[in-house]
């Protein structure tokens, strides 16, 4: 399932047949059939869904509206692991220049073992109980270059503490290539791909979509796909892992900040809970 928006069928209850027309590309439709929830996707396949519980439709957001840094007010509890001097992981209203309202920034400075990390309720999810799909809007102050080199992780990650990822599926970036990185993590064995989106410093939409079978991994930049990976996936128990991001300074540097505008995850349960 690609990016999608969702909207809601207007038939109350379908019976055998009578399948909506096909969504337009990029759009879901939700509607009963026989008295249970199916979507229907956007190249016309049904996919039914589990209704044991209210949690078949899953939809948490962390928008930096308010909140301290070793746990937030609202969805998430964000945990915080910086290192290094002179290091900056604050909440801001509306920081100056970005016309947006909540956000988390977080910097490090000139020293090689500068780092902030942070993720949201470690063992947060595992994959493979149907699509997942992660949206964060982020924006980094400059680019890495060889002599002032760091790296950026935003994704699904397991630690709050270094670049080293042992259970994940995450953008990853520095100045190894000017490219983003996609990359998933499982039991510390690595698949990457090179996507076709070369970093900036504007205000990007970075999603990550998981399918229901934690099969393929799509990736896209401002709702457009970049690339994929299809190996490496973490599913099996012991291999949970969360939603977070990574900052890490490699050589001595200029300051750099992250800014992040909000965390939203939509999981799609396709098993009884």
């Amino acid at each position: 399932m690609s990016f999608r928006e969702g909207y809601i069928s207007n038939q109350i209850d379908l019976q055998a047949g009578a399948i909506p027309s096909t969504p337009p590309a990029g759009h879901f439709r939700l509607y009963r059939r026989n008295g249970s929830l199916t979507y229907l996707d956007d190249i016309g396949t049904e996919h039914p869904l589990t209704e044991n519980s209210s949690g078949s439709l899953i939809s948490l957001k962390e928008d930096f509206l308010s909140g301290y840094l070793n746990g937030s007010v609202a969805e998430f509890v964000l945990s915080i692991a910086n290192g290094g001097s002179n290091v900056l992981s604050s909440y801001e209203s509306n920081p100056a220049g970005t016309m947006r309202m909540g956000i988390l920034n977080v910097g490090v400075a000139m020293a090689a073992n500068s780092r902030a990390g942070g993720i949201l309720n470690a063992g947060l999810l595992r994959f493979g109980d149907g699509i997942a799909r992660l949206t964060i809007f982020a924006r980094l102050s400059a680019l890495a270059t060889v002599a002032d080199n760091f790296t950026m992780l935003l994704g699904f990650i397991d630690n709050n503490a270094s670049a080293a990822i042992t259970d994940g599926v995450f953008f990853r970036y520095n100045a190894a290539n000017a490219n983003l990185i996609g990359v998933t993590s499982n039991a510390g064995a690595q698949s990457t791909v090179t996507l076709s989106k070369v970093m900036d410093t504007s205000w990007n939409r970075y999603d990550i979509e998981i399918n229901a079978d934690a099969t393929l991994a799509t990736f896209y930049v401002d709702t457009v796909a970049v690339g994929t990976l299809a190996a490496n996936i973490p599913k099996t128990a012991g291999r949970e892992t969360s939603i977070g991001y990574g900052l890490h300074r490699t050589t001595t540097g200029t300051a750099k900040n992250l800014f992040m505008d909000s965390f939203e995850l939509l999981a799609i349960s396709t098993n009884p809970r």
